[in-house]
């Protein structure tokens, strides 16, 4: 060490030394020191023969002040408020932007389509409604609360915010009432008093406030907001002057109104019939409609709406041995039943808690009253809307170009607005760092894991299936009520989207919609194949119960294609990357010279029939960062997929979809997003061992372009397009080329066009033919993968693999065979008959090797 002193004065410095370097490479802002890693830490230090005199004097006097306090540390220090300065700058800037993202033009019809359902709910007037209210249900960033705002503006709403303190969010807490609605009570009926007196002193105030609004509007407010409605008088009350912080002087003097009197009701006379709510809802209602008649009341539209937000704080359950289960949300929803009559609508928003807690299944509601008297609840509230920021960018028309759509400035736009209207009113920073805040939504709200071994205790099973969802569009089936939690905690905290769903989520409707920059955020997640081994997560997912598998081993082809994409803009630091480059990176190296130098199948002239594929495809550009499921086979025309290529998405068919599973549109000629330059990889997906290693030239023939309606009939100029068939099945690895359209023996089809019978026009086609899920196939396969790969051929074939799931016994797997008569060739399906079925190994040149159960012809004897 540079200094003479024995063995235990050296024992005790280095672990001095030791915990120095622990501080140093360990600590809050490692990332502030100039010493690389922890093993060089000390060597480091050692050298500094300053630092090593004062841990030797420190020894000797027996206190580490000095080393405490000596340089290198001290800069540990100084740059802790260097980093927390920087942090409070960052908090700043992201509440700024939050902030002027509220106060900018709304953009959607979200908030009439929210007064449509409720007014619907009103004017029916139905006698089997529990209560008026519903809950308003979607995942984080699509706009709830600012939706209740936007209402605002046209129908009076009375919005209470109960924030917990331990949450910072935007809008900010009611903290007056949030206190008072929160108390700790044990008594049902008290608690009920307690909601009951709220809602009393909430209508009372309102009126008061009301009557003298105008003397709450200051002239400068008068002259920037114009309000003319009472419903945008007291929004102003409501809004002016709220921060991220806290609530403005006048909303906070106004609840602070309600809440003195609600005590006053609380400790006085108590009506329990709910006769003296109902008697200040209808003067409330009467100034604002004078001319209100009693004998149409019950099927007005609501004059009135109670937006509560954040209500999960009201759901905790409580148990009173006389009563049974409840909750201060489940007697705030008793108390309004007594405005059941009344053209007053309540909803109910969260935004971090479980969604059971504001829309609780009848049987599972705590207060019992839903089922005692056979009432229902209404269906929640869940069409927020999608891509309403679309619109603010740019018509450049023939300018438009795939750079220009795949960089982040654009993927903001697409999906929820959360993204986009933080991008728009952030600063640089905030821009510069929305993919990662992106992440972190995605991710439930923990940050952005940057190393490799905090991906892997940040990346749960959850958050993966998350990342998954966004890009491989991965669809629920959930039928057991594990898989329906799971999928409910996608939509709480994963940024799954639902789209219907009835109370409690006991059938819901969720998907993982199109989001470019949620896709980006779960790539950057999913680039470190060490920490997300992405065949391996989903397979760890298909073996539970709750996913849509597929048949056809589809999931297995996106994962290949993903991969090979990931790699590919991993190298060229783009995410507009070359069709040759990505199809480079997709197959094994031993094919790519091979596809490279292949001529065309089908061709459209004669000149074109000796144009290798690396001289058509030279200049062609792909961009997609996730596969979009789409139900209507009518998107393959061009006019869709130059937009998907927009949003860079690529396409997978639904079931049952045609002779196509999944395309990848992509820029043929150059990178203009013109209609005309857009052309596709055609893949159909083969999961059974029959679609070998030979080449079927029907399945090539069956991806006709202007049969699916890629092409219109009348297309002068086809641009050539790319056909791939996996068989991913096949025992043999190869990959194949298809050139000689000669060899076809199918006549030219004949289609229909403006009521016309004619042959289909000509096109030009290059067919590849990809055998095997190996790394002999595809170079995105790793060796030590492939028994992966296998097992998830295996789990996206139920028939016939579900006959030997679990087991080893032939008894029981002949047993299941026997159970499912009749519907495959092996003998065990047809074992009533007396005399049997030829053993499926001895069928001469059908089907040879193990394959039983599909695709083999029956050889009666």
């Amino acid at each position: 060490m540079g200094i003479d002193c024995n063995v235990n004065d050296k024992i005790h410095m280095v672990w001095v030394l030791r915990t120095v370097a622990d501080v140093a490479f360990e600590g809050q802002y490692s990332h502030l020191f100039h010493v690389p890693a922890h093993e060089n830490c000390l060597g480091a230090l050692a050298k500094d023969s300053d630092l090593m005199k004062l841990v030797r004097d420190s020894y000797t006097k027996g206190s580490y002040k000095d080393v405490r306090c000596y340089g290198f540390l001290l800069k540990n220090s100084a740059s802790s408020n260097s980093v927390e300065k920087d942090k409070m700058a960052d908090i700043s800037s992201s509440h700024s932007a939050t902030e002027k993202a509220w106060n900018q033009k709304y953009v959607g019809s979200a908030a009439d389509c929210l007064y449509d359902t409720i007014k619907g709910h009103c004017t029916r007037g139905d006698p089997v409604v529990y209560a008026r209210y519903a809950s308003i249900i979607q995942s984080s960033g699509m706009g709830k609360s600012r939706m209740i705002d936007e209402l605002s503006k046209k129908h009076l709403v009375l919005p209470v915010n109960l924030r917990p303190s331990s949450d910072k969010g935007f809008p900010a807490a009611d903290v007056e009432v949030r206190d008072f609605l929160t108390v700790d009570e044990t008594e049902k009926d008290k608690i009920y008093r307690r909601s009951h007196a709220f809602l009393i002193a909430l209508f009372t105030i309102t009126i008061s406030y009301l009557q003298n609004i105008d003397q709450h509007i200051t002239d400068e407010q008068r002259r920037e907001r114009n309000p003319q409605t009472i419903a945008e008088k007291f929004r102003l009350l409501m809004t002016a002057g709220q921060t991220f912080e806290r609530q403005g002087s006048k909303r906070c003097g106004f609840y602070s109104d309600v809440v003195k009197y609600a005590n006053k009701v609380t400790s006085a006379s108590f009506m329990r019939d709910g006769e003296q709510l109902r008697r200040t809802a209808l003067d409330l209602l009467k100034f604002l409609n004078p001319e209100l008649e009693a004998a149409h009341i019950k099927t007005l539209p609501p004059l009135v709406v109670l937006a509560f937000d954040e209500v999960h704080v009201l759901s905790v359950e409580k148990h009173q041995f006389d009563t049974g289960y409840f909750s201060k949300f489940s007697e705030l929803r008793r108390a309004l039943r007594s405005l059941n009559e009344l053209p007053i609508f309540s909803v109910f928003l969260s935004t971090s808690g479980k969604i059971q807690n504001i829309t609780p299944r009848p049987e599972l509601d705590g207060a019992g009253w839903v089922q005692k008297t056979n009432l229902v609840l209404l269906p929640p509230f869940t069409e927020l809307g999608f891509d309403q920021m679309v619109g603010q960018i740019s018509d450049d028309g023939d300018d438009l170009t795939i750079e220009k759509v795949s960089t982040i400035k654009s993927m903001v736009h697409f999906g929820r607005p959360l993204f986009g209207s933080r991008y728009i009113n952030g600063d640089k920073e905030i821009q510069k760092s929305i993919v990662y805040y992106a992440a972190e939504k995605l991710l439930g709200g923990v940050a952005f894991p940057h190393t490799t071994e905090r991906k892997k205790e940040t990346l749960t099973s959850d958050a993966k299936l998350a990342c998954m969802a966004v890009r491989l569009a991965l669809d629920f089936n959930a039928t057991t009520l594990t898989s329906q939690n799971r999928e409910r905690t996608q939509v709480e905290k994963h940024m799954r989207v639902c789209l219907v769903m009835n109370p409690g989520f006991e059938a819901a409707v969720t998907i993982a919609p199109s989001e470019p920059l949620l896709a980006e955020a779960a790539y950057l997640l999913m680039q470190d194949r060490e920490a997300f081994d992405l065949p391996r997560a989903l397979l760890d997912e298909l073996e539970r119960p709750g996913l849509n598998k597929g048949d056809r081993g589809e999931l297995i082809c996106l994962v290949l294609l993903l991969i090979a994409r990931d790699v590919a803009v991993q190298e060229k630091d783009s995410a507009a990357i070359g069709v040759l480059f990505f199809m480079e990176k997709l197959l094994a190296s031993r094919w790519s010279s091979k596809v490279f130098d292949s001529k065309p199948a089908r061709c459209c002239t004669n000149t074109e029939n000796q144009r290798p594929f690396s001289e058509v495809f030279e200049t062609s550009t792909i961009y997609f960062n996730h596969f979009l499921m789409v139900h209507d086979f009518r998107v393959i025309n061009r006019d869709f997929l130059r937009q998907l290529i927009a949003r860079g998405a690529a396409v997978l068919w639904a079931d049952n979809q045609g002779a196509i599973d999944v395309l990848l549109p992509f820029l043929y000629l150059d990178n203009k997003l013109g209609r005309d330059n857009v052309s596709g990889i055609f893949i159909q997906v083969k999961n059974d061992e029959k679609s070998s290693s030979t080449p079927d030239l029907s399945l090539f023939d069956a991806m006709n372009p202007y049969l699916l309606g890629f092409f219109d009939m009348d297309e002068q100029k086809p641009v050539p397009i790319i056909r791939i068939v996996f068989a991913l099945a096949s025992s043999e690895a190869c990959v194949k080329t298809v050139e000689d359209a000669s060899l076809r023996k199918n006549p030219p089809r004949i289609t229909k066009s403006k009521g016309k019978e004619r042959a289909c026009p000509a096109y030009t086609a290059y067919d590849i033919w990809c055998a095997g899920t190996s790394a002999e196939t595809f170079s995105v396969v790793k060796p030590s993968e492939e028994k992966v790969y296998s097992d998830l051929l295996k789990i996206c074939r139920l028939f016939p693999s579900v006959y030997e799931a679990h087991t080893e016994i032939d008894s029981v797997k002949s047993a299941r065979r026997n159970m499912n008569p009749s519907t495959a060739a092996h003998p065990d399906h047809w074992s009533w008959f007396s005399t049997g079925v030829t053993e499926p190994h001895r069928m001469n040149g059908v089907c040879q090797g193990s394959a039983a159960d599909d695709g083999i012809e029956m050889q009666m004897q």
